[in-house]
């Protein structure tokens, strides 16, 4: 009698408690034994910490949790985790581009990219703005070839007294994809 006491007391704090479960208790459920209770894992967490993957769904969310509107979408967000409402529960989603938050979890890192600090993690861009942390599509990073090597060019006569030449190089151009040489010429 005590002991079905116990386990049913033991299940209620379980089943109240539930919301204010860590992200390794949400709806995963609680194993009992020695040494005591200890959330149970599965393998849709990150390989390195404890939060659910995108596409991962619960039934609570985290307490401590803000709402987010982009647009005319709710989101909900936690830990730099954002969640979508779906059918009673809610679905661990990918973070929405234009979504503001005060704060980015410390595992996020700054990396400056064309002159812009931008703090990442896990594909997650954020930038910092007077209204905090907005969400960024990953920025676009051109990698432009090495030029060729430079064409020898066969300087002339000076046009004039006090005229300079202009060595003849080499200009990436974009819209073709492609280096054209620049020729030499006198100034």
């Amino acid at each position: 009698m005590q002991k079905n006491t116990l386990i049913a007391g033991a299940l209620m704090v379980a089943f109240l408690a539930a919301p204010q479960l860590s992200y390794a208790e949400w709806g995963i459920g609680i194993h009992f034994g020695s040494p005591g209770p200890r959330p149970v894992y599965y393998n849709g967490y990150y390989r390195w910490h404890d939060h659910p993957h995108w596409g991962v769904r619960v039934r609570f969310l985290p307490a401590g949790h803000v709402t987010v509107w982009v647009g005319w979408h709710r989101y909900y967000y936690y830990d730099g985790l954002y969640y979508r409402p779906v059918n009673g529960g809610y679905v661990v989603c990918q973070p929405p581009a234009g979504a503001y938050v005060r704060g980015i979890p410390s595992d996020f890192q700054p990396a400056v990219i064309n002159g812009v600090t931008y703090y990442t993690d896990n594909g997650v861009y954020y930038i910092l703005t007077p209204h905090g942390y907005k969400v960024v599509a990953a920025p676009v990073v051109a990698v432009v070839p090495a030029p060729p090597q430079p064409q020898v060019e066969v300087i002339g006569v000076a046009p004039y007294r006090g005229a300079v030449w202009v060595k003849g190089h080499w200009a990436w151009r974009p819209r073709f994809g492609r280096y054209v040489w620049i020729r030499g010429h006198w100034r």
